[in-house]
């Protein structure tokens, strides 16, 4: 892989909400989250590595697709739809 970019979510203040829920309660709220960057991630065509804790990752460079986008147009294509999905999961309304 010549080129990739990583996008690191941390919710922010987590610490404060995992100490004022229940454990099923912090499970929910983390899923339901996840599953929503997972589905915004899957529109752009965005990777998804992992997720650990609250914090979410993804990243373009590294799918076959990508690397051919990369050799052929370059990084830019990527990094667009990388924007995109970041832009998309500040502006979700999930969880209120």
């Amino acid at each position: 892989i010549d080129c990739a970019t990583v996008l690191f979510v941390i919710i922010d203040d987590f610490d404060t909400i995992s100490h004022k829920m229940a454990p099923q309660k912090l499970l929910d709220f983390l899923n339901l989250h996840f599953l929503q960057f997972d589905k915004i991630c899957e529109r752009h065509g965005v990777t998804k590595i992992e997720t650990v804790r609250e914090e979410y990752v993804c990243a373009v460079g590294v799918s076959p697709e990508d690397i051919q986008e990369y050799e052929t147009v370059g990084h830019s294509g990527p990094l667009g739809r990388l924007v995109r999905v970041a832009v998309d999961m500040l502006s979700s309304s999930v969880g209120g």
